[in-house]
């Protein structure tokens, strides 16, 4: 894989969603016993279909996931990829599950089945901000940046942040809009916390002098400098550089 950023995300992404998973599968559980058709209408279709299993099996599989939870942060994929076994045998069709099998493919640097995955998930919820930010990650990871800049323009709507709004700016870029983007640096302040401004100067720089190593260096080494106090903050960001081939 190119980059660590996914990984990261992952591990972060999956312990929030796995948190609103539990809640989400309380909910569907007292659906099911649930005589109120109202509140039935009001799931998705994985989530009536998850309800109908009765209680054991839904334990069961709540259980495994737990298990394989666990073994994927721990990381150990393999292991978490069993217990996902035995838990699609009992229901396959559910996001959470889907997502989990997406990072732990992600952790043996399989990206075509971990794109599977993901995909599979955000078809069963394409709502979910989760399901699409993987979509996203993983298709700016394979350099699909068609596909990436659908995916980052979905989850802007709901998340603008500036290091996702710095991987879509890399995707026009990449898509041979670097017109487009050069004008948005005299809006962005050097002075920021976020070094924003100066990862996009690179990106363009490098755009423009893809041969000129020296003056790319020196941008580096002089983001380096500025955020030399706090160099953990600079990671995901040479990260998307390192996967979209603008690394030194």
């Amino acid at each position: 894989m190119k980059s660590l950023i996914t990984l990261i995300y992952f591990h972060i992404s999956l312990i929030l969603c796995l948190f609103i998973f539990s809640v989400s599968l309380a909910e569907t559980t007292d659906i099911a016993t649930s005589s109120n058709k109202n509140d039935a209408t009001q799931l998705k279709v994985y989530q009536l279909e998850f309800s109908k299993l009765d209680s054991t099996s839904r334990k069961t599989w709540i259980q495994l996931l737990a298990k394989a939870n666990e073994s994927a942060l721990a990381p150990k994929p393999l292991e978490a990829i069993n217990y996902i076994a035995q838990a699609e045998a009992i229901f396959a069709s559910h996001p959470q599950l889907l997502t989990l099998k997406t990072l732990c493919y992600l952790q043996q640097k399989r990206l075509d089945l971990a794109l599977l995955s993901a995909q599979k998930a955000y078809d069963l919820d394409s709502e979910n901000y989760t399901s699409t930010h993987n979509l996203a990650e993983i298709h700016f990871d394979l350099n699909q940046w068609d596909k990436a800049k659908t995916h980052y323009t979905k989850i802007l709507e709901s998340n603008n942040s500036l290091f996702l709004q710095f991987a879509l700016d890399i995707i026009e870029i990449k898509l041979g809009n670097i017109d487009l983007i050069k004008p948005k640096l005299a809006t962005l302040s050097p002075l920021s916390s976020e070094p924003y401004y100066f990862f996009l100067n690179y990106v363009i720089t490098a755009e423009e002098n893809p041969n000129n190593i020296e003056i790319q260096s020196a941008l580096i080494e002089q983001i380096k400098s500025i955020y030399q106090y706090n160099p953990n903050l600079l990671i995901p960001w040479f990260d998307k550089l390192n996967a979209s081939g603008y690394g030194l």
